[in-house]
């Protein structure tokens, strides 16, 4: 490529030879000396002038063309990466998620959709207007998906009826990791009623349950699947299946009434086999759910987005508190954690996080009121994210 670069931009040898411009390298490290010495030649200087003068004007021609040869480049990625965008929302619908390609896409579907309107913007000053226009159509129809960003800032879409502060639920799911457990920053929760923790390990419970009682009264800890809930009212724990075995299921009786709390933690989809285990564990989740009357919040890591089809397993029954009242993408993954982690996913931490996997989920006995994403993530991986619910309109 460079040699193809060097001869499109005229230095090839018949324009000038080896030996001139070793010449010229020469006499340009030894003119200092002789300069100085006043014994420089002028039929030098004036070979030297000349030469330099063509090496400029090689020089600009050579940058133009590989400013040209970028552009190509740049814009060959363009339409590569809107062919990927049109066979994802063609596949989407016949295959779902079970083709590796579609499902990438599904789980970066608000990065990707949060990519269009820049890439329109680059396509344009490329001199692409086609391509602009291509990329500006693809953020139309994605926009339906994700309207929620638009509305829920211009307040156009609201929690229907009015909150009444009484009935107020304030909860919280957060994946700890190797998040700290110090009595200082537990503290932060100290307004929140319910708690859902995953990846608790048995080192990290003692500690935290030592340093949170001042908060919470009540708790169930599971150390084979490292899951928790604390609460500041009574707590019981719920069999649940089988099949939903990285979960744990509590009843709650607040003040207002009992309610049932899950705390899941979805296995990670990224070949197609573990792909379907979250799946059937979701929908099993789903099959439990729809057997209980009583209110119902959902809490966890579900290891998927809400443009993936596994997400939309719970949503037929529960609505996302985010997409309700939310502000922004609400990115909890992934944060720079404090534990291992390959380099090549170190470097990735520079971007930001770039995927909501943890979510709440709620029923039609709750209002929505507010979700916010912590700026703090205590060290683990995740950022914990927070929403308050009441238990009906006044």
């Amino acid at each position: 490529m460079l040699r193809r670069l060097l001869s499109r931009a005229g230095f090839a040898s018949n324009n000038f030879c080896t030996s001139d411009f070793a010449q010229i390298l020469y006499l340009g490290l030894l003119r200092p000396i002789w300069w100085e010495k006043r014994i420089f030649p002028a039929f030098l200087e004036s070979k030297l002038t000349e030469a330099r003068i063509y090496l400029r004007r090689v020089m600009r021609r050579f940058l133009a063309v590989f400013a040209d040869e970028l552009r190509k480049l740049v814009c060959g990625g363009l339409f590569a990466y809107f062919a990927f965008i049109v066979f994802w929302l063609l596949a989407s619908p016949i295959a779902g998620d079970s083709w590796s390609v579609v499902r990438i896409f599904s789980y970066f579907a608000p990065a990707v959709f949060g990519s269009l309107l820049p890439l329109a913007v680059i396509s344009f000053f490329l001199r692409q207007r086609r391509l602009s226009a291509l990329f500006l159509v693809c953020f139309c129809v994605l926009g339906f998906k994700f309207d929620y960003l638009i509305l829920n800032n211009i307040g156009l879409k609201e929690a229907h009826g009015s909150i009444s502060e009484s009935k107020k639920l304030t909860v919280v799911s957060f994946n700890l990791g190797h998040g700290h457990v110090l009595k200082s920053e537990i503290q932060e929760f100290a307004d929140v009623d319910i708690m859902a923790i995953q990846e608790l390990r048995e080192h990290q419970a003692k500690p935290f349950i030592r340093n949170s009682k001042d908060i919470f009264d009540y708790f169930l800890y599971q150390p084979e699947e490292r899951l928790a809930i604390f609460s500041k009212y009574p707590l019981v724990e719920l069999e649940r299946p089988q099949a939903t075995k990285r979960s744990l299921k509590g009843k709650i009786s607040t003040p207002h009434g009992d309610i049932v709390v899950w705390n899941i933690h979805a296995p990670l989809a990224i070949h197609t086999y573990f792909w379907r285990q979250q799946r059937e564990f979701l929908e099993a989740v789903s099959a439990d759910s729809a057997k209980i009357d009583i209110p119902m919040i959902v809490l966890g890591d579900f290891n998927t987005t809400e443009g993936a089809q596994n997400f939309h397993i719970l949503r037929s029954k529960f609505n996302d508190l985010h997409r309700a009242v939310g502000s922004g993408f609400g990115f909890t993954y992934r944060a720079p954690g404090e534990g291992w982690s390959p380099k090549f996913v170190r470097y990735f931490d520079r971007l930001g996080a770039l995927l909501r996997i943890d979510n709440i989920l709620y029923d039609y006995h709750f209002e929505p009121k507010s979700i916010r994403v912590f700026e703090n993530s205590f060290g683990s991986d995740h950022y914990p994210v927070m929403g308050e619910l009441s238990l009906g309109a006044e």
